[in-house]
């Protein structure tokens, strides 16, 4: 059975421990399971090139802002650069790199809910950087619905 955590019980949270996020409008949300997506594009992309496709095998959904997520390049963009993130072939954020840029930064404008066997996936600008490469991204999704 999960149990819930704090930050005095000594450390970092376990996979099946709950954790309850208390945000500055007051609200208050319990979540049973993190679910991470990770994966890595080898190289450079070329232009509209699907970096990632992913059928999701639960429930989740991608909290707006998408604070926990994280994108690196091993490569900079020489020049501003925009991935972006699509459910089941519709935009619903993205991950924009500024020029010689290795860290992205996301824009999700509200939650994104998936269903099971929505396709998560991830596509590369009409026209692709030349030397944005090599990258890593972590999508921070959260199990079950906002």
């Amino acid at each position: 059975m999960p149990k819930i955590s704090t930050y005095t019980d000594g450390g970092a949270l376990q996979p099946d421990d709950a954790l309850i996020v208390v945000r500055s409008g007051g609200n208050v949300r319990a979540f049973a399971r993190l679910y991470d997506v990770a994966f890595y594009f080898p190289g450079v992309p070329g232009n509209d090139a699907l970096l990632s496709r992913i059928v999701l095998p639960r429930a989740c959904y991608l909290p707006s802002a998408a604070p926990s997520s994280r994108a690196d390049a091993a490569a900079a963009a020489t020049a501003a650069s925009t991935l972006t993130i699509r459910r089941n072939g519709t935009a619903v954020g993205s991950i924009a790199w500024a020029a010689a840029g290795t860290v992205g930064s996301f824009t999700v404008a509200a939650d994104r809910v998936f269903a099971a066997g929505d396709v998560l996936d991830v596509v590369a600008p009409a026209s692709a950087d030349a030397t944005l490469a090599d990258i890593s991204i972590t999508l921070a999704l959260l199990l079950g619905a906002p």
